[in-house]
């Protein structure tokens, strides 16, 4: 048996939230690393596990995905709920792209995206998150 994903972001909802939502539906249980301080995203950086150069990212199956839409797709396959038809797949799609955009229209406007003070050293370290 595969171990659990490991999900790598700041501590906050943002982009990350959506994939725990779907691995919780999935009935999926996962790992958190967070992000705390600019050197720990530097880190992942470093030894290449940021395709991009951002988070959110999830390792899982011996991958270390990136890009929010590209681990919904992969979860949703993986865990047969991207839908039997293209019916169903469409379903899917508005879910990707809703809770995507009710999570970013929800943010306390003092903050960025990532739950950082806006204009703090830690929010300067993550805008390069996607």
């Amino acid at each position: 048996m595969a171990g659990k994903p490991i999900l790598h972001y700041v501590k906050a909802r943002g982009r990350m939230e959506s994939i725990r939502w779907l691995l919780a539906a999935a009935g999926v249980e996962f790992e958190e690393k967070f992000i705390e301080t600019p050197d720990d995203l530097e880190d992942l950086r470093k030894d290449g596990s940021l395709m991009f150069q951002q988070v959110p990212m999830v390792e899982i199956d011996g991958m270390k995905l990136v890009q929010s839409r590209a681990i919904l797709n992969y979860i949703a396959t993986k865990y047969n709920l991207y839908g039997k038809d293209i019916k169903e797949r469409a379903l899917y799609g508005i879910f990707s792209v809703l809770s995507s955009t009710i999570l970013r229209n929800h943010t306390d406007p003092s903050m960025n995206t990532q739950g950082c003070v806006k204009g703090s050293r830690l929010a300067a370290a993550h805008r390069n998150i996607d």
